[in-house]
């Protein structure tokens, strides 16, 4: 429970362009999850990062991330629900314009290719900066 919070905290506080908490939030559902050894909440805090860092001018990031969250997503069968699908397709629609389909799609892939441990350390190493 205490991963939806974090998650929702982040979120609400991203959308106000409040970048450090944001990050301290999904940064934070990222810890929760992986000590709860949940990749499927894992994958909340590394889609709040994933738009967070593209927020924070860093397409190819924010390109790893979302790879690893999808992919993650994925694997445990979890659908994106209706109110995820927005920030899903916004954000995935403007990576793809600002890197360029195929670097969109090589960073992606990177991220793709991690594992639950990599992508959480990957999302817990850099702090955003605001623009």
């Amino acid at each position: 429970m205490l991963v939806h919070y974090t998650w929702m905290f982040g979120h609400v506080a991203r959308r106000q362009g409040s970048y450090d908490e944001a990050s301290r939030y999904h940064r934070e559902t990222v810890v929760h999850a992986w000590e709860l050894r949940s990749e499927w909440a894992a994958r909340y805090g590394l889609y709040g990062l994933a738009y967070l860092a593209l927020d924070t001018g860093r397409p190819e990031r924010s390109a790893r991330l979302l790879g690893a969250a999808d992919t993650i997503r994925d694997r445990t069968g979890t659908p994106l629900l209706e109110f995820e699908r927005a920030d899903h397709t916004e954000y995935s629609a403007a990576l793809r314009d600002r890197l360029g389909t195929d670097a969109f799609f090589s960073a992606w892939r990177e991220g793709a290719a991690m594992t639950v441990e990599q992508a959480t350390a990957y999302a817990l190493t850099e702090e955003p900066s605001p623009p």
